[in-house]
């Protein structure tokens, strides 16, 4: 338990229950990778970045800024006080330096949210949220659902275990529906909207249909594209990632030692 990720294991059930385990295996190793190489690295490197930069501001703040206001202290004279900036970044040294315990607290609620959010299922919504994860998402629903649909499991069947293949529970819920619609006597072309309405899945899907021919070579072109769009999605996120995590870091110190500096240079104009 733990060892792989949800969406691994589900796709490997998948492939044992219908004895297509040659099948799902490539799968299931691509989606391990994709999880270690991009979900891992990004968590890795933000973790960092964000520690690093409380470290700095956090000794800037606590232990730099004090000894700036103790000389101020004693260069101004009756009556003389310092720029409104410099007081505000007195004022915000004064209260991190003083309420330090404090600010962990925030911290822990956001864990707390997080994993209770984790434990219910709600982040699987937020997951469809974002591009590159919805993209890929869509790929793995598709290709499971086409590997069973070649293999003769009725079309209802295929539905539910390529969702279950997603580990998703919002998936699930709309594979519910999209049985409901092949029950009521919709065609699996028409249900599967409700499932994914792309314009080049179902086109894809309609000639695949329409010739019985092979639904994973008819569709194997679309999850191509998936992939590579979802790809350049995530490597355009991961470089604004870092650049804006940089360009903020470099802000808050450099508007700190303007704040610091600022009583020298009108002291010196």
């Amino acid at each position: 338990p733990g060892y792989l990720p949800a969406q691994v294991v589900a796709t490997l059930k998948v492939g044992h229950e219908t004895g297509s385990m040659n099948m799902t295996l490539p799968m299931a190793q691509e989606n391990l990778r994709e999880k270690n190489q991009n979900t891992r690295g990004e968590w890795v490197y933000l973790i960092a970045v964000m520690l690093i930069a409380v470290m700095i501001v956090g000794i800037i703040m606590t232990y730099v800024v004090p000894k700036f206001k103790m000389i101020y202290a004693d260069m101004l004279e009756p009556g003389e006080v310092l720029p409104e900036f410099t007081m505000l970044v007195l004022t915000i040294s004064d209260t991190i330096k003083n309420n330090a315990a404090a600010l962990f607290i925030p911290l822990f609620l956001l864990l707390g949210v997080w994993f209770y959010s984790k434990k219910k299922g709600w982040l699987d919504t937020f997951w469809l949220s974002i591009p590159w994860r919805r993209k890929r998402l869509q790929r793995d629903y598709s290709r499971v659902l086409a590997l069973l649909l070649d293999s003769g499991v009725p079309e209802e069947k295929a539905v539910q275990l390529a969702a279950q293949g997603t580990s998703n529970r919002v998936l699930k819920k709309r594979a519910v529906i999209v049985i409901a619609g092949l029950q009521s006597g919709w065609g699996l072309t028409e249900a599967i909207k409700l499932m994914d309405d792309s314009r080049e899945f179902q086109w894809r899907l309609t000639n695949a249909l329409q010739t019985e021919g092979n639904f994973v070579d008819a569709l194997s072109g679309w999850h191509q594209s998936l992939s590579a769009r979802a790809d350049r999605q995530h490597q355009t996120f991961s470089v604004l990632m870092e650049t804006t995590a940089l360009l903020l870091l470099g802000m808050v110190v450099g508007s700190i030692m303007v704040g610091m500096f600022l009583p020298l240079i009108r002291l010196m104009e």
